[in-house]
């Protein structure tokens, strides 16, 4: 037995033993037990009760336990605790000593060493285990003393059972294949490391150089009992030297902090061997005007035997290219165009190539290569005059614009401040086989979903919105124009004066040539100088006269004409009599050019 009755006086005296508990009641007292007592007596009376040697009658009343403490299977690295209780049922405090950390320095943790006892209080004792390595049958007796007295020192042993920490994957290996709607470059695939012990598990993952896979996080920690996702992602690469067939393979190792074996995880992916190449190996985009874009197209052909998928590389920042689509799917023997946009903002020559990368295959290339300049342009005339103009009237002056340049040569004429100046473009100035897409020189909306009106010189008809009818009025604006010269060509044009007040005018003439800004280039900077003066003869309410929409009548009815009246004063400071009369009609887009059917009478 381990202890003896207290009351059989009659046998000789033993060496006695506290009482032990089983580690299940021990474990069962945990909650209860979490008080902690002084460690050391300090009052008088403390000091002499711990002192005494204990009779053993008194060892009796001890309860400690359990001999045999088993923290039983436990992972290497971490740290686990239980606790070995101190009741003390005599009428004196009792000092107890359990140095457990000096019996082992996988018990350092524990603690405290000591504690004083009261009558009939209970003190726990915490015993911290914490084993670096997996180790089978742990076993490590623990000293403790009652009263500092040799007689009453006892011993109980720890146990365990360490094992390594482990992880569990829900696969062994891992298959890469593209799915056919899956264009991306790389694809994923999720791994779950599954921690069954009650230790937190710290892992890494290791790829060979170079390899095609990797796995994101690299690194990390499940928590005991609970599970983690990893991503493992491939990107094909391709297998120099031709043989492999599209197949990359590759084994990951997953180490495991507290395991010395690391899980093996083979990786298989299969992309096939795409092929492809440029149809043309140089794109010579020629010579291109700064400041605007530039559209050609490239095709890649496929001449492999699987489906290719390209990804255009990106150019550097600030590349004057870019492409559409920049990757896409090109089915086997088929072709793909890509269409390629330039936009220089500084003449000089570019010669960048355009890479294109293969799904699991090489880099393609095609050499691109433009010259940027500024057109060079001229005007013929020297200065522009219009002297003596009748308010009411109109007078023409021709504007000669040469492009001595290889390319087309774009102008911007802004007469906005300049009301009773606009541009008229004689029909038998250009030509539809020069200027494909029309005429050269349009006016500018100011409406952005209203087309550019063309440049014919017609006056407005009576209906027409006001924009219209701003250049016949002072209060209203002027309008911008377009202008297109063709490359190593002249286009002649007239500036029109139509004053409706007396003024006078001197300015530049505002011809922008567009390229990154609008810039106003000497070679076509001409002076502008007008005067206008009242006229002798004077018609109200205006100087035009529009019928409007009128039916057309047909043979064989009778003529109603239409009428319109107007006023006309004599402005001679004179006062003389004035005669006047109607001259013949006159072409206004084109005065030398025939002369329009007549259909008013006076």
């Amino acid at each position: 037995p381990l202890w003896l009755d207290p009351n059989e006086t009659a046998r000789p005296m033993k060496h006695l033993r506290p009482k032990t508990i089983s580690q299940h009641v021990a474990e069962a007292k945990e909650l209860d037990i979490a008080r902690k007592h002084k460690e050391h007596p300090t009052t008088a009376r403390e000091m002499k009760e711990c002192g005494r040697v204990l009779i053993p009658k008194e060892v009796a009343k001890l309860t400690m336990g359990p001999s045999t403490l088993d923290f039983g299977t436990v992972c290497a690295l971490s740290t686990n605790t239980k606790y070995f209780p101190v009741t003390n049922r005599t009428d004196q405090c009792v000092f107890v000593e359990v140095d457990a950390g000096a019996a082992s320095p996988w018990l350092r943790g524990s603690g405290p060493r000591s504690q004083v006892v009261p009558p009939g209080e209970t003190a726990s004792f915490a015993l911290r285990l914490r084993v670096p390595e997996a180790t089978a049958g742990v076993r490590v007796p623990i000293v403790y003393t009652v009263n500092s007295n040799a007689n009453t020192r006892y011993s109980f042993d720890v146990v365990a059972n360490v094992v390594p920490v482990t992880i569990k994957l829900n696969n062994e290996s891992l298959s890469f294949r593209f799915a056919q709607e899956n264009w991306e470059d790389v694809v994923d695939e999720t791994l779950v490391l599954s921690n069954q012990g009650s230790y937190p598990a710290e892992f890494e993952w290791k790829a060979p150089p170079g390899c095609a896979f990797t796995v994101s996080p690299t690194s990390g920690v499940v928590p005991g009992c609970a599970s983690k996702p990893v991503v493992v992602t491939w990107l094909p690469q391709r297998i120099e030297g031709g043989k492999g067939g599209g197949v990359n393979a590759a084994d990951l190792e997953l180490s495991v902090v507290g395991n010395p074996e690391p899980i093996v995880v083979p990786c298989l992916g299969e992309a096939g061997e795409p092929r492809a190449r440029f149809k043309e190996k140089h794109l010579d985009l020629g010579t291109c005007a700064v400041g605007f874009t530039t559209h050609r197209s490239v095709s890649i052909a496929n001449v492999g035997e699987v489906d290719a998928v390209f990804s255009v590389l990106p150019l550097h920042d600030g590349a004057p290219v870019s492409c559409e689509p920049t990757r896409g799917r090109i089915a086997e023997a088929s072709s793909k165009e890509i269409e390629i946009t330039c936009y220089f903002d500084e003449p000089g020559s570019h010669d960048f190539p355009l890479c294109v990368k293969l799904r699991g295959g090489k880099i393609i290339k095609c050499r691109v290569t433009a010259e940027a300049i500024v057109p060079v342009v001229s005007v013929k005339q020297k200065r522009f005059t219009f002297d003596d103009v009748f308010v009411g009237g109109v007078r023409r002056l021709p504007v000669t614009v040469t492009n001595h340049s290889v390319i087309d040569a774009t102008f911007v004429i802004n007469l906005k401040k300049f009301p009773e100046f606009s541009v008229q473009l004689p029909s038998e100035n250009w030509s539809e086989d020069v200027y494909e897409e029309g005429p050269p020189i349009v006016r500018a909306s100011e409406n952005p979903d209203s087309p550019p009106d063309t440049v014919s010189g017609a006056r407005p008809m009576p209906g027409a919105p006001a924009k219209e009818l701003a250049s016949t009025t002072a209060a209203g604006d002027g309008f911008d124009y377009a202008l297109v010269v063709a490359a190593n060509a002249s286009l002649t044009f007239n500036l029109v004066f139509r004053p409706t007040v007396e003024n006078t005018h001197a300015f530049a003439l505002p011809l922008f040539l567009r390229s990154v800004d609008l810039v106003l280039d000497e070679n076509v900077q001409r002076t502008v100088r007008a005067r206008s003066e009242a006229p002798r003869l004077a018609i109200s309410p205006s100087t035009s006269i529009f019928f409007g929409p009128r039916i057309l009548l047909r043979e064989g009815f009778r003529k109603i004409p239409y009428a319109h009246e107007m006023t006309l004063t004599n402005n001679d400071d004179s006062k003389n009599t004035m005669q006047w009369s109607f001259g013949a009609c006159v072409n206004e887009n084109n005065p030398a050019g025939p002369k329009p059917d007549a259909h008013a009478k006076c």
